[in-house]
């Protein structure tokens, strides 16, 4: 009887481990979206070389406003821990492994959510330098393309389809 109970998982740590999995799970399918989309693979559009949460106003930057922001942000070293794919193949061993360690796998998300904030926080901070040293006209001319960019129709979904 006694070696029943120890082998009996207790009902709360079956549900933690399945919203932790749960948790693992919606973290890679934002990894893998979010790769995708600073990556420029949606669409036929150029690659973009940043995007970082910026998204409106990145697009509506040029070319070589965008590449002097990526490199102030690559010079700056946010990114030189920043290894998102590793850090979901790490995850996928954690899922495979026998036991499961649901807390190995919570610190794991938790410094790569870190990692992905600050490197966010970086490219933020980076852009607003540089809208600062823009001069009033082309504050405007960005305004304007921002809200050009946000008003544009967008296809329907199954118009995405031919993309």
């Amino acid at each position: 009887m006694v070696e029943e109970s120890k082998r009996a998982v207790k009902p709360g740590r079956i549900w933690r481990s399945v919203l932790i999995i749960s948790l693992a799970l919606n973290m890679i399918f934002i990894g893998i979206v979010l790769s995708a989309a600073v990556s420029g693979r949606f669409g036929k559009e150029k690659q973009r070389s940043f995007d970082f949460g910026i998204g409106p106003i990145a697009s509506a930057l040029t070319e070589e406003e965008r590449r002097a922001i990526s490199r102030q942000v690559r010079d700056s070293g946010v990114q030189r821990d920043f290894n998102p794919r590793g850090d979901m193949e790490r995850a996928s061993v954690m899922l495979r492994a026998d036991p499961f360690v649901p807390e190995d796998l919570l610190e794991l998300l938790t410094g790569h959510n870190f990692r992905m904030n600050e490197l966010q926080s970086t490219a933020q901070a980076v852009l607003v330098e540089q809208i600062v040293e823009m001069s009033p006209e082309r504050r405007l001319q960005l305004a304007d393309e921002i809200m050009a960019n946000i008003d544009r129709p967008r296809p329907p979904r199954d118009q995405d389809k031919d993309r």
